[in-house]
């Protein structure tokens, strides 16, 4: 028995955020969070059937499932854990995967079943529950979403309360970001029970009252049953996910939290096209030419390492076995010395959602191709920022050619006006050219970086404005100088 409570392209931040709590007996054998044998598959592994309740992959596939609540079961059935697990192993879309269903959905249990693609806004809801409808399958719309051991948003009181607080807790945040932990810890782990009125009434009342939390704790004749894991499955609008898991082994709350991050080229490029785009005009809250040119600069020089760093890890690449779980450094590197000493190998990042999973995970042949596909990709943005720089450059060898054009009809303009005042000078007329005045200048860094109005003052603090004469002609008079 499981709990589900999600939101689906209805949250500026998070296209998909999903908290599930995982109910089962304390004694069944279960692998926590991890990467599966293969490096595809992400998630929990159940150690009897080897299916999952939750999972994703590498390309944006998730799929969850809880079971239907009901007196009478199969003992020969197929393992309903299998169903996520096809799917996330399968190349259909959601809908397609849901119509082949139709075939063999009498050969489980009741489940209920969510498939979705993140990059194609695709997710489908399957259940083969009442059993009169054979199998049933909707497409999931936008919004928040309850899944419990019922139909897709079905009123049971727990469902309810998760819903309600769910939306509340929403509405504290807005539009901005949500902390992980906290709200697995505030939603996941409610202890609260309704009262028998309210119950479905299919099991026993006494074994109601104990399910009807959304933290399951319960002393059974088989043993103790309850939440074994409660998990978090947060995918940002900008590639970002992050799951985390908190689990119960050997009686011992256990947490990790696997996060993969879009790699920074792309948002380098989009930052610099951005700027870019805004052009070279002078304005107070714009950075300069000069600091744009400089950042892109470093940026270039940043992903030529990068490629660099790539290149070279992809030549020590050697196939070996894949040691998936989640211990820890020393444990993980004795276990691969006895799997293979010789062919193992550690790397940094490597792609998970286009993004990175740390330090001391290993990689097999399938890991190196797609690193190789990883390295093509970042050659090729390589050369879209190598084509932008080149674009970029020619634009500012033009506006340079602007300015000094625009300087050389200013000087040009100032030698003519000095012309034409030696033309008129005559006796007892002294010529004042204040062009030579120390305190001022026409050059270039004086006309661009000055005034935004560049004038010239002479030596009574006349401003006389640039397309003004800038000699003035003065007369003796009683040995004064005297304008004219």
């Amino acid at each position: 028995m499981c709990i589900a409570v999600f939101i689906w392209q209805a949250h500026p931040l998070y296209p998909f955020l999903l908290l599930l709590n995982r109910d089962e007996y304390h004694d069944r054998p279960t692998k926590p969070l991890a990467w599966w044998e293969g490096g595809e598959i992400l998630g929990g592994k159940d150690g009897i059937a080897g299916g999952t309740w939750l999972a994703c992959t590498r390309d944006g596939r998730v799929a969850f499932l809880t079971n239907v609540r009901e007196l009478n079961s199969q003992p020969q059935a197929k393992s309903r854990g299998d169903l996520p697990v096809r799917f996330l192993e399968s190349k259909k879309n959601p809908m397609e995967f849901a119509e082949e269903l139709v075939e063999e959905a009498d050969q489980y249990n009741g489940f209920n079943l969510i498939i979705a693609d993140i990059s194609s806004k695709t997710m489908v809801y399957i259940t083969n529950r009442p059993k009169e409808d054979n199998i049933s399958i909707t497409e999931v719309s936008a919004g928040i979403h309850v899944l419990s051991n019922a139909r897709l948003d079905s009123p049971w009181p727990k469902a309810q309360r998760l819903r309600h607080n769910f939306e509340d807790l929403f509405d504290t945040y807005g539009g901005n970001e949500v902390p992980l932990k906290e709200m697995a810890d505030k939603l996941m782990r409610d202890t609260v029970k309704d009262d028998e009125s309210v119950l479905p009434h299919i099991y026993p009342p006494k074994r109601e009252y104990h399910l009807s939390s959304i933290f399951v704790e319960e002393e059974t004749p088989l043993g103790r049953y309850g939440t074994r894991s409660t998990s978090a499955l947060f995918v940002k609008a900008s590639g970002e996910v992050s799951f985390y898991e908190r689990y119960l082994e050997k009686e011992v709350w256990k947490e990790q939290t696997k996060l993969e991050e879009i790699h920074e080229v792309l948002s380098r490029i989009n930052n610099f096209r951005a700027e870019s785009s805004n052009g070279y005009a002078v304005k107070a809250n714009c950075r300069s030419v000069n600091e744009v040119m400089e950042n892109f600069m470093d940026g270039s020089c940043k992903l030529y390492r990068r490629m660099e760093a790539l290149a070279k890890n992809k030549r020590r690449f050697q196939p070996y076995t894949v040691e998936a779980g989640m211990s820890s450094q020393k444990e993980q590197s004795s276990d691969l010395k006895a799997s293979s000493s010789k062919h193992a190998a550690e790397i940094s990042s490597v792609d998970c959602f286009g993004g990175k999973v740390r330090k001391g995970m290993v990689l097999n042949a399938g890991e190196v191709e797609r690193l190789n596909q990883r390295l093509k990709a970042l050659e090729e943005e390589a050369e879209v920022m190598k084509e932008d720089f080149i674009e970029n450059m020619e634009e500012r060898k033009k506006l340079m050619n602007e300015i000094y054009q625009q300087f050389q009809v200013v000087r040009h303009h100032l030698q003519s006006r000095k012309q034409a005042a030696a033309e008129k000078h005559r006796d007892g007329v002294m010529m004042i050219d204040f062009h030579k005045n120390e305190r001022t200048g026409t050059g270039l860094s004086q006309v661009l970086y000055q005034d935004s109005n560049p004038s010239i003052v002479n030596r009574r603090a006349t401003m006389v404005p640039l397309e003004e004469p800038t000699e003035v002609m003065y007369e003796f008079s009683n040995r004064q100088l005297v304008p004219f």
